[in-house]
């Protein structure tokens, strides 16, 4: 946690694995740091390549 709004998360997928789609109470950035991966946000499907990233809003949608 680095401050009460702002919590930073480094994890390692093995190849094959996916993070179960989710929401948070705000904005949520996504670094990807190595290799390929495929995002999906919204219906929509892209490739991350070392160095890519997305910020989003993640609340769920009822409270946008």
């Amino acid at each position: 946690m680095i401050a009460d709004n702002i919590v930073v998360i480094c994890g390692e997928l093995k190849k094959g694995k996916a993070i179960d789609p989710h929401t948070n109470p705000g904005v949520e950035w996504v670094y990807h740091m190595e290799g390929k991966c495929e995002f999906k946000l919204n219906g929509e499907s892209y490739i991350f390549e070392a160095g890519d990233s997305v910020s989003y809003d993640a609340r769920p949608r009822a409270f946008r």
